[in-house]
């Protein structure tokens, strides 16, 4: 990824959408006429080490749906920043545990309000290349939480824009359409992917100015 690009923030968002450009020149003509809901793209951090069947898995429960439900999953693991727990300070260690609950239950009861993609997922070539999505966005650091809310209002205004067509901007039919509806689900693979907290070779001190850090950045 070359270094100082004009409008792109440094970080995972714009380094995953050079990859996601570079892939796409590289294998577009592999890709013409393929059915684009049958690719799959995998994210995650340098330091995630991912069960060994997490991608059999996700693929399988992706092939096995049908063609418009497979194109807005996004499928999520549960992330656990646990491989050097023992080692950070204690205030790193306790926003951990916490925000492994929080992942844990959001992505395992998401009747009341949907989860969002946290660090490690993956998502069909049909939703990121949706003309509403468009890849990931390189202004921004962390690309998890964006990616997933710019994917579930591409749905809603794909259903907007549906409705539009062909009606005068002045048509009262257009308001009393029916509602749109989000249609990205985030689909659960209970297979774990496993990262490292944030830690400073320099001192506890040190560790917990970089968790602080992180956290400003994830804000």
């Amino acid at each position: 990824h070359p270094e100082n690009v004009p409008g792109e923030v440094a970080g995972k968002s714009s380094n995953t959408q050079w990859a996601y450009r570079e892939a796409l020149r590289q294998y577009g003509p592999i890709l013409l006429g393929c059915d684009l809901s049958r690719v799959f793209l995998t994210v995650g951090d340098a330091d995630t080490h991912w069960h060994p069947q997490y991608l059999s898995a996700m693929t399988y429960q992706g092939l096995t749906m049908s063609g418009e439900d497979r194109a807005w999953r996004i499928w999520q693991p549960p992330v656990l920043l646990m491989r050097n727990i023992f080692t950070v300070p204690a205030m790193t260690r306790a926003s951990a545990h916490a925000t492994l609950i929080f992942e844990l239950s959001s992505l395992a009861n998401q009747k009341v309000f949907p989860a969002f993609a946290y660090s490690a997922y993956s998502l069909t070539l049909a939703l990121a290349s949706h003309p509403e999505v468009d890849g990931w966005d390189v202004d921004v650091i962390a690309e998890d939480h964006h990616m997933f809310v710019k994917c579930f209002f591409a749905a809603l205004w794909e259903q907007v824009e549906h409705q539009c067509e062909g009606k005068p901007r002045n048509d009262k039919a257009t308001s009393s359409s029916a509602p749109a509806v989000g249609k990205v689900i985030l689909q659960p693979i209970y297979l774990p992917a496993e990262g490292y907290l944030v830690e400073s070779s320099l001192g506890y001190w040190q560790s917990v100015w970089a968790r602080f850090q992180q956290a400003r950045r994830h804000s």
